[in-house]
């Protein structure tokens, strides 16, 4: 894509997230900040569903900070970036994802292929079986190069 040049979305309500998915699947896009944006499983699902279209390949950074999407949501990021190998920096923090959502994401941190440089995970209330799930997945991840 040196032809054309990629943009950053920012998303500030659900009623957004239809344009600017359809914005990725063309593959101008190569950050979308949704931070902030209370995102209910639905939504949250329409958002991540860009991560698996055509053009995904472009959009290298997410940020999903403070939308509370739960261990539903954890689930629904771990599905959405099966096969994905451009989204280097991802943003969750504060999304409850206790224990159970940080678990979620040990198969997609525990993938060879993870194309995560930088995952930011702070404030999810993880506990200690969180952290033991967390530990054994980086234990296999040889390109995160920044956890908070």
């Amino acid at each position: 894509m040196a032809d054309r040049e990629l943009t950053t979305r920012k998303i500030r309500e659900v009623s957004e997230i239809g344009p600017v998915v359809g914005e990725a699947y063309s593959g101008a896009l190569s950050k979308i900040d949704a931070a902030g944006v209370q995102l209910d499983l639905p939504a949250c699902k329409q958002l991540l569903s860009c991560l698996e279209g055509y053009g995904s390949s472009e959009l290298d950074t997410l940020n999903l900070a403070y939308c509370f999407m739960g261990l539903g949501g954890a689930n629904a990021l771990v599905d959405a970036m099966d096969g994905n190998s451009a989204l280097t920096d991802l943003d969750v923090q504060v999304n409850n994802f206790c224990d159970s959502g940080v678990a979620a994401l040990v198969p997609l941190l525990s993938r060879p292929n993870c194309p995560l440089l930088k995952l930011h995970l702070g404030v999810n209330s993880l506990g200690v079986r969180g952290a033991i799930a967390l530990a054994g997945a980086l234990q296999s991840n040889s390109t995160l190069q920044y956890l908070n």
